[in-house]
């Protein structure tokens, strides 16, 4: 017993043993662990302070100065522009002079935790964390406190790192114990930039209100909370609309085509709209169900949204997270208003409320119980007829300047300039942006009065570099107009024909089409849908370069179905730099016509790209930026390029864009041409319907385009309104935007080398037939053989053709009954297509039978052409012209009427034969027509003159005159002698006396004129005014006269000559005058 007890204890005591020794190794493993945890702690924050930490300034320097250095703006040569944070500028206050409601909102929106979290929100970190780390963002999106914000604002750089998130982690540690809560807002609310040289909170509440900080409502102050979270996108002076919200009208039956109330000319026209919504806004009962719910009691259904359920007691329940719906939702008709007296002119209008920045903030601090339900109301109410205090800063090229405050922003971070102590030099060139400015408000002065366009812009890129060289986003930034501080060069307008060179150079890059590509511009159905041209009218059969020089619909559309489609397309608008354009918005063809927006600076980097042969570059207003160590943050030279698609497309849509050739008249080559160089040009008038005076619908221009570019520079200018109302119907691009166009691009060049676009080696020549775009074979009659250029290389062959004689009316078989002027020569492909229009079968039908057709494709109809007989037609035609009639040596002016049963389609004037000239006539059965024949450079002799007129069916009628020339020193002949007279009639005196200008010169502006007078002694034969050498008008005889000159403001800066000729018997009196037109 005594054994086994032993033997036990002993057990027991080495079991006891071992289970103190495993204790005791765990303990010390734990202990280990411990330690080496320790360890790296103390290696990791050592390191972390060695690299990060060491070297960051006191927190107590927040006191020293407040305010960070000054930021300067330089031009391209080095000129300053702009001082942000200027010393004029900078007040401080304590917090106990920020009223209560300013300190409520700014925490309501920017740190809800501001007064419980320590330094920073746990929770938004780990969330960013795992945000990044699941992939569900490409970067980490940190967020920040109000101490955060402080640090980085004051110490920091713009680096966006690990590294510096922890220094500002830290140092907001470090803040948050030195300082108090009340300190800290105090001084982030004196640091913080509200935009431009508004800094900090009291001179931000004088700029914006004329009012102190003290003194902040509640509207007031969400307004002002808004603005540090952007200050350049959220300005209240060129973003209203994103900070506060806005009204917006539109009718019923275009509800895209909005009107933005407070940007239009007379405000107070929609007030009965305004009224009725603040009247729903007021009558709403709004009280807190809970801490997240809130419910909205007394509204009609008639006056909002069908999806915004309100059930059957008028009332509907929301989360706070939903008021800015219950806004959104708000939708006013005129006609529901019942008003005794409606206006007639708003009878089809329907309001909306579209909510911004300040609808969050109120939001949010109604959430928070920091303001009561009726202030709520009344802050939204109080808006609706709130105006900024006036901005009266001095400052140079404002629209320029505020786009680089966005663009650095946007880059970085949303006060990027607030951390101090940069120098940022910009690409803008002071000479061309001067003459941008001048010639901008010169046009736009010359609008108003002519026109009814009040606005203008133009942007202008380097294509060498990418720079950004002119911006004027309006005629005047400190216009009291509405609007006049929004950049046209960054809002969305309509560009219409000039996004038609995109979707054709796309068309260009992928199938094997050239300039010469027959297309057909004619009645043609796209689904449900039957587009017409701008003119209504239909060319017919035309080359591709034609139907886009010519702004083309129909041909545009085809194009677009041919290149691949919408999404096709946008993508590669996208490459271009044109990111309004979304993928999957179910644009439609009406894509390729533009009838969607874009902003002006799009359009620009999308023309930039086409100069530099598909190769694209980041646009960029920044040459570079130094901070207070002279580090360089941001270099122009860093950005690489990229080839975008092939440079022989580029070259083709350049080819198409440069040649004269392709354009409707001398007209618009006058404005789309520069001296002595190649540029590339496109152009367009947006057309709106509108409502005019006794209730007419007329369809009155809206967007004026001009867009060009030479291989150095690229501009692009808009004209019209910015509240998108209409204007005059004689204002088109060709008046309101292509002066300022012209004349800049013409002063940007003038010190530049000559440069031409110089053909890539991978542009394709080929031998091409001219009916059918194939390549030319052996049966391809040698007339229709041409050598061109394409992107891609054609592979299909033309399968030839032969001449055949048709009747123009149909396109048909010619017979007995066939008019000589209805039959034409064309040539028959029996088995070929057109390229682009075999795209749809349904195209190829319609086509068949237009009769301006020149090639035909297919099989000839053994049918004549259905037309009334002869004797139906009844055409007759006569003109002021005298058979025998004796003329001198002029441009006789001829006044020709026509009368017929059928409509006229052409006046054809011959002389001796051969056609002088075709007059095309709009298919009436009646008119006069008023020509001029020249026969100023005909010698003596008697020539026939027909006139002709041919009505739809081809059949004509003409009548034949023989004039008599003289030249104008003429002798007598002895078919005018009398028996008893000299050889020599003495011709009747006459003599020519200028009246105004008496003394032979006048001095006129550009946008001036002055009428031309003076008296002749007797009655003259002719009477001609020639201008600069060239005929101006041809007179009636009386004996006293008064002309305008340069009643149309074509006349250019310069010397010109205006002479008058009077011609009696054969007597010349000439006299000149010197026109001096000058530069304001």
């Amino acid at each position: 017993m005594n054994q086994f007890t032993k033997n036990q204890l002993s057990k027991k005591i080495s079991e006891k043993y071992l289970s103190v020794m495993k204790s005791w190794d765990k303990k010390m493993i734990l202990a280990h662990v411990w330690f080496l945890v320790l360890w790296l702690a103390v290696v990791f924050f050592a390191i972390v302070r060695i690299l990060y930490i060491r070297d960051l300034p006191s927190i107590n320097t927040l006191w020293n100065d407040i305010f960070p250095e000054s930021v300067i703006i330089y031009d391209k040569k080095w000129n300053e522009l702009y001082n942000l944070y200027s010393k004029e500028k900078r007040t401080s206050v304590d917090i106990s002079q920020i009223s209560k409601t300013m300190q409520d909102a700014i925490i309501a929106t920017e740190d809800k935790t501001f007064f419980t979290n320590k330094w920073f929100d746990f929770k938004w970190l780990i969330r960013a964390w795992l945000n990044y780390i699941s992939g569900k963002s490409d970067k980490i999106q940190w967020t920040s406190t109000i101490s955060q914000q402080l640090i980085k604002n004051s110490f920091l750089t713009a680096e966006r790192s690990i590294k510096r998130k922890v220094q500002e982690l830290y140092l907001s540690y470090k803040l948050n114990s030195s300082f108090s809560k009340n300190k800290i807002l105090e001084l982030y609310l004196n640091k913080i930039s509200f935009w431009s040289n508004a800094f900090g909170i009291e001179e931000a509440s004088k700029t914006f209100f004329g009012k102190q900080a003290k003194d902040l409502g509640i509207l007031e102050s969400s307004i002002m909370s808004s603005i540090p979270k952007w200050p350049t996108y959220y300005s209240p002076y060129n973003h209203r609309d994103r900070l506060m919200w806005y009204l917006y009208v539109y009718k019923e039956e275009s509800p895209k085509d909005i009107i933005k109330i407070d940007e239009t000319e007379n405000p107070a026209f929609y007030k009965p709209l305004k009224d009725k919504l603040k009247s729903i806004i007021t009558d709403a009962e709004i009280t807190k169900v809970n801490e997240n719910t809130t419910k909205i009691c007394k509204l009609n259904k008639g006056f909002f949204k069908s999806d915004f359920k309100i059930d059957w007691a008028w009332c509907i329940q929301l989360d706070y997270n939903d008021m800015l719906t219950f806004l959104n939702s708000i939708k006013i008709p005129y006609s529901d208003l019942n008003l005794e007296k409606p206006n007639e002119d708003l009878k089809w209008y329907i309001l909306e409320y579209n909510t911004w920045r300040k609808d969050f903030v109120l939001g949010r601090m109604l959430e928070d119980t920091k303001i009561k339900e009726n202030e709520y109301k009344n802050a939204l109410v109080e808006w609706i007829d709130f105006k900024f205090r006036k901005y009266t800063e001095n400052i140079k090229y404002p629209f320029f300047i505020f786009y680089v405050k966005e663009f650095l922003e946007n880059k970085y971070w949303k006060d990027f300039e607030s951390a101090g102590w940069l120098k940022i030099y910009t690409s803008i060139d002071p000479e061309l942006q001067d003459k941008a400015e001048e010639l901008v408000k010169k046009q736009v002065e010359i609008n108003k009065t002519k026109y009814w366009a009040r606005n203008a812009a133009l942007v202008s890129i380097d294509n060498k570099t990418w720079q950004i060289l002119a911006m004027v986003g309006w005629a005047d930034y400190f216009d009291v107009n509405a609007g006049a501080n929004v950049n046209i060069i960054t809002s969305e307008r309509q560009p219409g024909s000039s996004f038609k060179p995109i979707v054709y150079s796309y068309a260009i890059e992928k199938n094997p089409i050239w300039p010469e590509t027959p297309i057909y511009d004619n009645d043609t159905k796209f689904g449900e849908w039957e587009p017409d041209n701008y003119d209504s009218k239909f060319m017919g059969r035309m080359p591709l370069r034609k139907a886009l020089g010519y702004s083309r619909n129909i041909p545009a559309i085809k194009v677009f179905f041919y290149a691949g489609w919408e999404n096709e397309i946008v993508d590669y608008a996208n490459s271009l730099w044109v990111s309004s354009l979304k993928k999957w918005s179910y644009y439609g063809w009406p894509l390729a016509i533009w009838t969607w927006e874009l902003k002006p600076l799009e359009l620009a980097q999308a023309y930039s790209v086409f100069a530099n042969w598909w190769y694209r570059k980041d646009i960029t207003p920044i040459v570079k930026i130094e901070d207070s160590k002279w580090n360089i943050i941001e270099d122009f030279k860093d950005s690489e390029w990229e080839q975008v698609l092939s440079d022989a497309a580029a070259y083709v849509i350049t080819d198409i864009l440069s040649n004269p050739a392709n354009r409707p008249n001398d007209f618009w080559n006058n404005v789309l041409t520069l001296k002595w160089r190649k540029v590339a040009a496109k152009t367009w008038t947006s057309n709106k319907n509108t409502t005019v005076a006794w209730k007419k619908k007329e369809i009155l221009p809206g967007d004026l385009w001009t867009a060009g570019y030479t291989p150095q520079i690229t501009t692009v200018v808009w004209a019209g309104n910015t509240d998108w109302s209409a204007t005059k119907w004689s204002c088109d691009w060709l008046n309101c935007a292509a002066p300022i166009w012209h004349s800049y691009m013409e002063f940007a060049h003038k010190n530049l080398k000559k440069e031409d676009f110089i053909k890539p080696k991978s542009v394709i020549s080929a031998t091409i037939s001219k009916a059918s775009g194939r390549l030319a074979s052996d049966n391809t009659p040698d007339d229709l053989k041409v050598t061109t250029i394409f992107a891609v290389k054609p592979t299909e062959y033309d399968s030839g053709g032969k001449k055949i004689e048709v009747d123009a009316t149909c396109n048909w078989k010619v017979t007995d009954e066939t008019p000589p002027d209805a039959i034409k020569t064309i040539y028959m492909w029996s088995s070929m297509s057109p390229i682009i229009d075999s795209y749809d079968k349904s195209w190829l039908k319609t086509i068949w039978y237009f009769t301006a057709d020149s090639y035909f494709t297919g099989t000839l109809l053994d049918t004549p052409c259905d037309r009334w007989s002869k004797d139906s037609a009844g055409i007759s035609i006569s003109s002021n012209l005298t058979n025998d009639e004796i003329i001198w040596q002029i441009s006789k002016k001829v006044e020709i009427r026509y009368d017929a049963n059928n409509p006229i389609i052409k006046i054809i004037i011959s002389k001796d034969g051969k056609i002088y000239k075709t007059i095309p006539v709009d298919d009436l059965k009646w008119w006069n027509i008023d020509e001029t024949i020249d026969f100023t450079k005909d010698t003596n002799w008697s020539y026939e003159i027909s006139i002709k007129a041919i009505d739809s069916f081809y059949y004509s009628n003409e009548v034949k005159y023989i004039i008599n020339v003289w030249e104008k020193t003429i002798q007598n002949t002895n078919s005018w002698t009398s028996e008893n007279s000299s050889n020599v009639i003495t011709p009747n005196p006459v003599s020519l006396e200028i009246t105004n200008p008496t003394n032979g010169k006048v001095n006129i502006y550009k946008d001036q004129f002055f009428n031309l007078r003076w008296t002749v002694s007797a009655v003259p034969d002719v009477l001609n005014v020639y201008v600069d050498g060239s005929l101006f008008k041809i007179l009636e005889w009386t004996k006293n006269f008064l002309v305008p000159i340069n009643e149309d403001n074509t006349l250019e800066v310069w010397q010109h000559s205006v002479k008058v000729e009077v011609i009696s018997g054969w007597k010349t009196v000439i006299k000149e005058i010197s026109v001096t037109v000058l530069a304001r």
